[in-house]
């Protein structure tokens, strides 16, 4: 059992944070959210977010992700720019 949650857990920790919130949702079989708590540049186009996914008032999970935007699709990345004007 011990193994099975280790390999869980190192999947979840290797997974981009869009999968590890499909996931928790499907764990606890209730909708869930994913809420950027905060987020800093660190150079040039890496940054470092913090986030919470949570149920209700409750949260469920912090992390702290780090990620460089040349690395973000193009598709996501016009959907990002379009809400930042929005």
């Amino acid at each position: 059992m011990t193994t099975q949650i280790d390999q869980l857990a190192k999947a979840l920790l290797d997974a981009p944070v869009g999968y590890v919130e499909q996931t928790v949702s499907m764990i606890i079989k209730k909708p869930v959210y994913l809420k950027v708590v905060e987020q800093e540049p660190v150079s040039g186009t890496k940054y470092t977010r913090k986030i919470v996914i949570g149920h209700g008032q409750f949260p469920i999970l912090r992390a702290v992700v780090n990620f460089d935007s040349k690395n973000i699709s193009k598709i996501r990345l016009d959907f990002l720019r379009s809400c930042k004007d929005s």
